[in-house]
């Protein structure tokens, strides 16, 4: 049986034959390489994050932190992470966190918060990271639901120049609650307890952390992953999947609120003893070049972000890419939605320079690791496209939807691993091309149906995406008295337009979308807006737009809105939404 990731992801023959085998042998081979990589079989994260790290390259750089502003840069080697790890780890233990209990962790894009998450494991405590734009009211009800005892953060950070009253928010959220407060502003000031100084033992099943995912209901999903399966799975599609390398400088500009924070910043990165970099900032703060400054400055090599993030860039034009050295950089990935091909194409020649391969990924919360990604240089770049099964991963699509068989993979979340079904519904639309090759075109629900006819929104927004006057858009489905539904723009465009331009732009979108999809198409609305609703990871929130759309109460209650960037945004969408333009062609 041929077991050999390193030969399967440089030769696209020999990956056929390992994946065939991954599938075929499964048991066998996720057996092989836990003990490859668990050759201890030490399943405590701290350990094999940091540890391990510190005793065999102490003064190696781990982590390098950018703030807000050019001038605020720290650096953190393994031996100092470690310390930081040991004092929040004894901390934690004075104040009586034990084993299993859970913790809540609401912080910043800092070192601190990294260390807080792997003296959590340390101890065997179940980290509960909450991201930190989130609004009092969806704080408390995150704290209340994993029944937390303890808050880690901080007084107060900035972002994009604005203060975040960080401890202020989870004052007013605990207010009641069976749970304290730990600061960790001064962690030097911690001292080491002799309980914290060797890592807790750790079983392969024992859970590691819960993470809530956001959606459009108020009562967020709680998802479990457990020690062992979910560091294989992780580590394994990150070495494999960015072919990254103990020499590499990695930079994913995600959050640690979100999976991608903890799968791609925190674990696997430091699993391999990588020198990551890690940003508290805003790609636009305070100029459009903060993601091009610090990849020329740490000589990235790997670079992970969002399409969002991309777009928005890209809209600024590449008269300022000159200023820059991109040469470090061998490998680009992007994750969180799918990418449009403009983007793409845009982010390929002129970031990757032509010559850095695009690892398009496709996962989820509930799936602990990539499960659909581009194989590293040896995969036909196919703009957009996720393309093939990471090892194990047994992909299909059913009516139109992107399912999973075999829920056999380590990295699934223990909420599904344990159910009796084998198969994981993702709830994503995808196509699958004649090679193959699969692409991820949104959720499944993102789909308008005008006159029986089903529309896949993420089309629609990569043709209006295609107009240079347009920055980016989000399309859905409106109440229509004939068709059932019909088709609703918002925009955002790279200048202000007069009214007689937006006349103009609005009808040559219509146009464009006639001539590339059919007039069952014709948008009934196109809204120009100043700002799409995102959350921090760059997600659009097409759910909000779904209900101004229909025109719809917004429950600003709702625990769904605290992950917005910008609350404000929506009042505007409602004004804008009132002047809609109604495009004549």
């Amino acid at each position: 049986m041929l077991f050999d990731h390193e030969l399967a992801w440089k030769d696209p023959d020999v990956y056929n034959e390992v994946y065939r085998t991954s599938i075929e042998f499964s048991e066998q081979f996720w057996e092989y390489h836990r003990a490859r990589l668990f050759a201890e079989s030490n399943y405590n994260a701290s350990f094999n994050c940091v540890d391990r790290h510190a005793a065999k390259n102490p003064n190696k750089t781990a982590l390098v932190w950018y703030g807000d502003e050019f001038c605020e840069r720290r650096e953190i080697t393994y031996i100092k992470l470690l310390i930081m790890v040991q004092k929040i780890a004894s901390e934690l233990l004075r104040r009586g966190v034990r084993k299993g209990d859970s913790v809540t962790i609401c912080m910043p894009m800092i070192p601190e918060s990294i260390a807080a998450m792997l003296a959590c494991c340390r101890i065997g405590a179940i980290h509960n990271v909450v991201f930190s734009g989130f609004s009092p009211v969806a704080l408390r009800e995150r704290v209340f639901r994993s029944a937390s005892r303890m808050v880690l953060t901080v007084t107060s950070s900035s972002r994009g120049g604005k203060l975040i009253p960080s401890l202020k928010n989870v004052l007013t959220a605990i207010d009641g609650l069976n749970a304290e407060i730990l600061l960790l502003d001064h962690v030097d000031d911690f001292s080491i307890d002799e309980r914290a100084v060797h890592p807790t033992p750790m079983d392969y099943a024992d859970s590691m952390f819960t993470l809530y995912t956001s959606g459009s209901t108020k009562e967020p999903k709680r998802i479990f992953h457990t020690c062992g399966g979910y560091q294989l799975y992780s580590a394994m599609t990150f070495q494999y999947i960015f072919d990254a390398k103990e020499s590499d400088t990695y930079f994913c500009t995600s959050d640690i609120g979100w999976i991608t924070g903890h799968s791609y910043i925190t674990y696997a990165p430091l699993f391999f003893g990588l020198k990551s970099v890690i940003f508290s900032g805003t790609p636009m703060y305070p100029t459009g070049g903060r993601y091009w400054d610090i990849i020329e400055r740490e000589k990235v090599s790997i670079f992970y972000s969002a399409p969002s993030a991309i777009r928005c860039l890209a809209s600024l034009g590449n008269d300022m890419l000159s200023n820059y050295d991109f040469s470090s950089l061998r490998a680009l990935g992007c994750v969180g939605e799918p990418m449009n091909e403009s983007a793409w194409e845009w982010f390929f020649n002129n970031i990757g320079q032509k010559r850095c391969p695009i690892m398009d990924t496709w996962w989820q919360t509930e799936t602990g690791g990539i499960m659909l990604a581009p194989l590293h240089n040896i995969s036909l770049q196919k703009p957009c496209f996720a393309a093939k099964p990471f090892f194990g991963v047994v992909p299909d699509i059913q009516n139109d939807e992107l399912v999973i068989l075999k829920k056999n993979w380590p990295g699934l979340s223990s909420n599904f691993a344990r159910d009796d079904g084998q198969i994981y519904h993702t709830g994503d639309k995808a196509m699958r091309d004649e090679d193959g090759d699969f692409r991820v075109l949104g959720r499944i629900d993102d789909v308008v149906n005008i006159s029986g006819h089903r529309l896949g929104t993420s089309e629609v927004e990569s043709i209006v995406n295609s107009l240079g006057e347009i920055e980016e858009s989000a399309a859905i489905g409106i109440p229509h008295r004939i068709k059932g539904q019909a088709l609703c723009i918002f925009a955002t465009t790279t200048s202000t337009l007069e009214p007689e331009q937006k006349e103009s732009v609005a009808r040559e979108i219509s146009s464009r979308i006639r001539q590339d999809i059919g007039a069952i198409a014709k948008p009934d609305k196109i809204v120009f807006i100043p700002e799409l609703p995102k959350t921090r990871s760059g997600k659009i929130k097409r759910n909000i737009l779904k209900i101004i759309g229909e025109k719809k109460k917004i429950d600003y209650e709702s625990g769904d809105l605290s992950s917005l960037v910008n609350l404000n945004c929506i009042k505007d969408i409602e004004t804008a939404m009132q002047r809609a333009i109604k495009p004549m062609v």
